[in-house]
């Protein structure tokens, strides 16, 4: 008679759970990398078009355009405090996401350790029953008997 784990079917569902949430933490992941890539390029145009009204003013600019510039760089302030927020909320999903991640793997893991533990008592059962069998044959003079 073959080892079976009583727990296999709760050992397959706890792993289809692992790697849906494995999955998802990829998806977190991708979110927030991407949200922080659009960070960093309006603040570095913010970043620019600082500069630019600097130097702008500097050489002597018409009230327009500079009215215009000044326009422009708030609304990269107003978008980058957004993409702040967006940002600070990706990074507190891909936590949450990474400690539900966590979890998932240690149900599995401990599934897989009682496995291995009862598989280990099994082999160690069916080795004395091999043993048993071997040292009655012993006894009996090559006769076994059931």
């Amino acid at each position: 008679m073959a080892f079976r784990f009583k727990f296999d079917s709760l050992l397959t569902y706890r792993n289809h759970v692992f790697q849906k949430e494995q999955q998802e933490f990829v998806n977190k992941l991708k979110t927030a990398k991407d949200v922080e890539r659009e960070y960093e390029r309006i603040k570095m145009e913010k970043s620019i078009l600082s500069r630019m009204i600097e130097l702008r003013g500097q050489e002597g600019v018409k009230v327009e355009e500079y009215s215009l510039l000044c326009e422009t760089l708030e609304a990269l302030e107003q978008r980058l405090v957004e993409y702040e927020k967006k940002l600070k909320k990706a990074l507190r999903e891909l936590e949450d996401q990474r400690e539900r991640l966590i979890k998932a793997k240690k149900e599995v893991e401990i599934l897989e350790i009682i496995k291995e533990q009862e598989e280990k008592e099994y082999k160690k059962r069916e080795s004395k029953k091999e043993q048993k069998i071997i040292d009655e044959i012993c006894l009996n003079g090559g006769r076994y008997e059931k």
